[in-house]
């Protein structure tokens, strides 16, 4: 898969979204099972920069 991070700055900030893609070239077999993972990951990872930045310990 490929992940594409994106910095917009707002009037509040800056909005960081993160995109991956690249599931439709897992075999169907395999596709599911892959997005669970990474969608358990992902939301790790997000929590984990929410905290840093934040001033919290990740």
């Amino acid at each position: 898969t490929v992940v594409e991070f994106h910095l917009e700055a707002t009037s509040w900030g800056t909005r960081l979204k993160v995109t991956e893609s690249g599931f439709n070239k897992i075999p169907s077999e395999r596709r599911e099972k892959a997005y669970e993972m990474n969608e358990g990951g992902w939301s790790e990872q997000m929590k984990n920069i929410d905290e840093y930045l934040t001033g919290g310990h990740a």
